[in-house]
């Protein structure tokens, strides 16, 4: 066919698809051309414009538009809209699209998402009484927080537990499959050159005490990812209901620089980063700069690291101490706790304090949390007159493979 018939053959197919030109709309449309052109660069079709859909103006930005169901697209923001409309560390690093969060509705409308159940013996005795009333205070906590922190503070002995541990362990591992409102901020290795605006997603002017984990060592559960925002979470509930810190003035945040967890990194519903987890001078770059973001925007606020591995732990705690207010609860909040332990037991038997330099101790467990209790006890058996020699003779550790 020669080229001629095959454009006015394309052309004629056209016209057909253009409205008659009764309208200023349509003669405008037949008078736009594409600029395909033939041997003497001359048009050979018609403009006809696709079907436009009418853009809807968003005068809201970060966490007003999540909690408008209007808006509000889940996970599925791309980074363009995440950047432009303040979303940015406020979502998960990777989404799911629209058409994957109706597939796993689906799945779920056919039948329950199939949780680890809460008897599982790796975390510790939860029951699936316990995991229904966390539930029940996550929904009420959503809805309305005020009544929230007063029926927590009411009744504050009986539900500890389910807001913290052990429950939280249970929330942890399923936590990229449990609904409820975005809480908190998502820091990744991918977003590395823009922490420091990122910060500024978070609504809050004022912020007093910020609770991160990097997801290495949750509880005794291992490496758990960005599910780890559990921990930074439910610590910061009990801040404020028992430590009198404002609802409004906390933030939990969870580093998200990978995970070790195979099992997490095949899962289709899995929030985070998939590759290993990023080591070496790398990862303290990016902490690097994720401290320095968080610190310059709010400089009197406590940093406290939590459930990081226990190669990270001390380290981290040992880099930012002399310049930022931080802290970190598996070494300092767990060893304090311990040695008043000590402290109390010696009074109750009527002895004096500086008996603690008699004591022998051992530790089971030689992760962060263990062997900050025994720098600190040994701290204390140094303040009365033991030599760093003498008291590292008073203690034994056990690991899971024995004496250490």
């Amino acid at each position: 066919m020669a080229l001629s018939q095959a454009a006015a053959m394309l052309l004629q197919a056209t016209r057909q698809r253009t409205p008659a030109l009764g309208s200023v709309a349509a003669q405008a449309q037949r008078s736009m051309v594409y600029y395909i052109t033939d041997a003497d660069d001359h048009p050979t079709t018609e403009y006809n414009p696709p079907v436009m859909h009418p853009a809807e103006v968003v005068y809201k930005r970060g966490m007003e538009i999540l909690y408008d169901p209007w808006f509000n697209k889940g996970t599925a923001f791309p980074l363009s809209e995440r950047d432009r409309l303040g979303l940015r560390g406020l979502l998960p690093p990777r989404g799911l699209t629209m058409e994957k969060q109706a597939s796993r509705f689906m799945d779920e409308w056919a039948s329950p998402l199939e949780l680890i159940p809460p008897e599982d013996v790796a975390l510790g005795g939860v029951t699936s009484e316990m995991a229904r009333r966390w539930k029940l205070l996550q929904e009420l906590q959503d809805r309305n927080e005020t009544l929230f922190y007063k029926v927590l503070m009411d009744n504050f002995v009986e539900m500890a537990p389910i807001v913290y541990t052990p429950t939280v362990g249970w929330v942890c591992v399923n936590y990229h499959k449990l609904r409820r409102r975005p809480r908190g901020m998502y820091f990744s290795a991918e977003d590395r050159g823009q922490m420091a605006a990122m910060a500024y997603n978070w609504p809050q002017q004022e912020v007093a005490a910020i609770v991160v984990t990097d997801g290495s060592r949750i509880l005794g559960l291992g490496d758990l990812g960005v599910n780890g925002l559990g921990i930074p979470v439910g610590k910061l509930d009990l801040y404020c209901a028992a430590a009198g810190f404002n609802p409004s003035r906390v933030l939990p945040v969870v580093i998200d620089v990978g995970t070790d967890n195979e099992a997490l990194q095949k899962d289709p519903l899995y929030p985070g980063l998939r590759h290993p987890r990023i080591k070496g001078r790398e990862y303290y770059d990016i902490m690097d700069e994720f401290v320095t973001a968080v610190m310059s925007r709010w400089p009197t606020a406590v940093l406290q690291f939590e459930d990081f591995s226990t190669s990270h732990a001390q380290q981290l705690l040992s880099r930012y101490r002399k310049h930022h207010l931080v802290f970190n609860d598996d070494i300092q909040g767990t060893a304090a706790t311990a040695l008043a332990g000590l402290y109390g037991a010696l009074k109750m038997q009527g002895r004096p304090a500086r008996d603690i330099t008699a004591q022998r101790v051992l530790c089971v467990g030689a992760g962060s949390a263990g062997m900050g209790v025994v720098r600190q006890i040994a701290a204390g058996m140094q303040n009365h007159g033991l030599s760093p020699e003498l008291a590292a003779r008073n203690f034994w550790v056990l690991d899971a493979q024995g004496l250490i």
